[in-house]
């Protein structure tokens, strides 16, 4: 226990970020419960069992006259590491009266270093706590009996409570996870063959046990849904109903009563479904089977990738349990193993495959890991001694396995968040007392309870990744409440599919933070921390757009003449644009920073020109790369009228291809990264591309903008330099400007006095 003790709270210190928006949201319903407001935008329909546990965390944190939200997420974790110890102790318990005190020890080593135990022991998931009942639940059906199919030695009052709490559990169980539904029909089928005939009360007490819990949360549905068991058949809908669909569909073939099959399948697919004109596009081929479903992972994924979850060690203790178990089918241990097996089986079929899945069960594979090892260990103090190393090398790799899982993917919106937190901290005697800094947040689940005392932490009426499909009243709502908040925490991608968003986020806020490490947040892009603009001219923007802005007057706040300018004859007209200024800030976060390029020109009709811009170091290693339409798509150049003024910016990650987490670091900079600030160049390039083909279908030409001359597109000599004295690549762009960066942290290098090595530019 103490060994499990230090393992969890070591994984609790690895992880930064929530790891799954499950777990915000039992604390959000429980804070639901305990506070008596309706949920903002909650449109999942669950049970109350496991945020029923959290609730008197809320009352105790009112109790107290605490005013940190983030102690009720802290003593949620405590709460789930003491029901992860409870599981442990009680899995050995079961074990050793199972297989003996040996076996007993294997199991709970086992399942106290599993890596999806020490992954999900620490974070307020309800798998933990389905465990748990799970096998309390078997524990009692197991009682004072040795032989599955034979009447067990315990008769009469000791039978009926053993036969009532093992019902409780089980329904107990079922509260906490409605998943647990598979691994409950496979305890109470067994339960039924070996009760059914010579002690029908005992499997009668138990089914009315775990009907009457079921019972009570049809009753908690009524209390808070407003409808009686509507969480239990939602559920059963949405995981069944399509299954149970097809196979009602293939009865439509039968004479007869054909239609009525038929009907029947329709009615359910549509109850599990929203209907929509897809669903009902294509609901006869889904339900028929006409068209085969794409699964997320294969059906053999959970037996291929057994390694995440079972060590070899642990997974050869396992599997010689198994095979010991099938070898004794007539033995108590029979329970175990049919309900493993027919739960892999049944969850190999979906999908969507998690080993999180098997935590209500995973006790269960442990307790056969522990059958396999004391079966070892009864055969000579030899195979005592190995199977004891093999529980510790099973304990290392356990934990080895566990620190190759990414804790941290979410951790980018806790530092956001506390940058927030940061600025009301600083900004708390600007306000008048009591009033705090508002934020919200486009993902509101991923720093629920992180903020502090001086920040109040808004939800969003409706949940921005859905701002495509909401109506005008709707949309209005989200509108009306990013108007009163002070800061605001988003991705990109969510402004730049939603144009309107976009605009609105653009205009009143401005850039203050930007965290993103490609490693770490995996296929997360880029978390951005925005702060209500005080003045139109004030801070950092994405984008800034304005019409007839005299020529002059850009290069008057510029401070010097253009960079480069891309022009040519079309028709009457001139294609003109030129790129008056570039400006590079350092932004507050992970260290990265904030590039703005300011475009003067138009109009420029057909197809609309994109932006080729890169930034290299001397050595010419590795390049920064964002090619790009203007201001993420939202200004067009054939939409640009004369004189327009365009300002976009951009986050500069010091690196090739910064949004590529499977791929190595190459950072920018080479041996200059021994310094404080590497010596970039910016070179540019107006082009028309073709998606499809990947391939560049027109260009503006560059002109110097001391001569006027044009810029040849391939550098003729070795220094890359054209006739005009404009330096160029060999693909052909052109320098526009060189810039200081600072070096980022973790890129920086030893001076190893080493001399530098120059290259060609690429």
């Amino acid at each position: 226990m103490l060994a499990t003790f230090a393992l969890l709270i070591w994984s609790w210190s690895r992880q930064e970020g929530y790891q799954i928006a499950d777990s915000v949201e039992y604390l959000e319903r429980a804070q639901g419960i305990a506070t008596g407001r309706a949920l903002v935008d909650s449109q999942a329909i669950r049970g109350f069992g496991f945020s029923g546990l959290l609730v008197p965390l809320y009352w105790i944190y009112a109790a107290l006259g605490l005013d940190e939200p983030v102690l009720i997420m802290q003593a949620a974790q405590l709460l789930q590491v003491l029901l992860t110890l409870a599981l442990v102790f009680t899995t050995a318990r079961f074990a050793s009266r199972l297989v003996g005190p040996v076996g007993g020890l294997a199991a709970g080593a086992l399942l106290g270093s599993n890596p999806v135990v020490l992954r999900w022991g620490v974070e307020p998931v309800s798998g933990i706590a389905a465990a748990l009942f799970v096998t309390l639940a078997v524990s009692r059906a197991l009682q004072s009996t040795g032989d599955l199919f034979a009447t067990p030695a315990a008769t009469g009052t000791r039978a009926r409570r053993d036969a009532w709490l093992a019902g409780m559990w089980l329904g107990l169980a079922f509260l906490m996870a409605y998943q647990t539904v598979l691994v409950i029909g496979a305890i109470v089928c067994v339960i039924v063959v070996r009760d059914a005939r010579r002690r029908t009360s005992h499997v009668f007490a138990m089914l009315g046990a775990l009907l009457l819990v079921v019972l009570v949360q049809c009753v908690l549905d009524v209390w808070y849904y407003g409808s009686f068991g509507i969480s239990l058949g939602t559920y059963l809908l949405d995981n069944f109903g399509s299954n149970f669909a097809r196979v009602l569909h293939k009865g439509g073939s039968l004479p007869l009563v054909g239609r009525h099959f038929y009907d029947a399948a329709e009615w359910i697919y549509n109850s599990a479904f929203q209907p929509s004109e897809n669903t009902h596009a294509y609901q006869e081929q889904v339900v028929a089977g006409a068209e085969s479903i794409k699964t997320h992972k294969p059906f053999l994924w959970y037996f291929t990738s057994i390694g995440r979850c079972l060590v070899p060690p642990a997974a050869a203790f396992v599997a010689l349990g198994l095979l010991l178990s099938l070898a004794h089918r007539a033995r108590a241990t029979a329970l175990l193993w049919l309900v493993v097996l027919a739960n892999v089986l049944a969850m190999s079929v979906k999908g969507s495959k998690d080993f999180r899945l098997w935590l209500p069960f995973l006790p269960l594979v442990a307790t056969l890991g522990g059958f396999g090892l004391a079966a070892l260990a009864r055969r000579g103090a030899a195979l005592q001694l190995l199977t004891a190393v093999a529980v510790l090398v099973a304990g290392i790799q356990g934990s080895l396995e566990y620190t190759s899982t990414n804790t941290r993917k979410f951790g980018g919106f806790w530092r956001a968040i506390a940058q927030v937190n940061e600025r009301g901290l600083s900004q708390r005697a600007l306000r008048a007392p009591g009033v705090r800094l508002r934020a919200s947040a486009a993902y509101h689940w991923s720093m629920f309870l992180r903020e502090s005392s001086d920040v109040e932490l808004v939800k969003l009426p409706h949940h921005l990744d859905g701002w495509a499909s909401y109506d005008a009243e709707a949309r209005a709502l989200d509108f009306a409440t990013l108007a009163t908040l002070d800061a605001f925490i988003t991705h990109l991608p969510v402004l730049t599919q939603n144009p309107d968003l976009f605009e609105v986020i653009n205009r009143d806020f401005t850039v203050v933070g930007a965290f993103y490490d490609r490693v770490v947040y995996d296929s997360l892009g880029p978390i951005y921390v925005l702060e209500r603009r005080a003045s139109d001219a004030d801070g950092l923007r994405f984008f800034r757009r304005r019409e007839g802005v005299p020529e002059d007057e850009v290069r008057r706040d510029a401070g010097h003449g253009p960079l480069v300018i891309f022009e040519r004859a079309a028709g009457e007209l001139r294609e003109h644009l030129v790129l008056a200024d570039v400006r590079y800030t350092p932004l507050d976060g992970d260290g990265h920073g904030w590039i703005t390029y300011i475009w003067h020109g138009g109009p420029l009709p057909g197809e609309p020109w994109r932006f080729f811009d890169r930034l290299t170091a001397p050595d010419f290693e590795n390049s920064w790369q964002n090619n790009h339409q203007p201001a993420y798509g939202m200004a067009p150049t054939d939409t640009w009228g004369a004189d327009t003024l365009l300002e976009e910016s951009y986050l500069v990650v010091a690196e090739a291809a910064p949004y590529q987490p499977d791929t190595a670091y190459r950072r920018l900079g080479g041996a200059w990264r021994r310094g404080d600030l590497l010596p970039l160049r910016l070179w540019m390039d107006v082009v028309r591309f073709d998606d499809a083909a990947s391939l560049r279908t027109d260009r503006l030409p560059a002109h110097d903008p001391l001569t006027g001359e044009p810029v040849a597109d391939v550098a003729p000599t070795q220094d890359l330099t054209s006739p005009c004295g404009a330096t160029t690549s060999r693909d052909g762009m052109t320098r526009a400007a060189s810039l200081f960066v600072p070096v980022h942290p973790a890129a920086r290098l030893e001076d190893d006095g080493a001399p530098i090595r120059l290259r060609e530019a690429p």
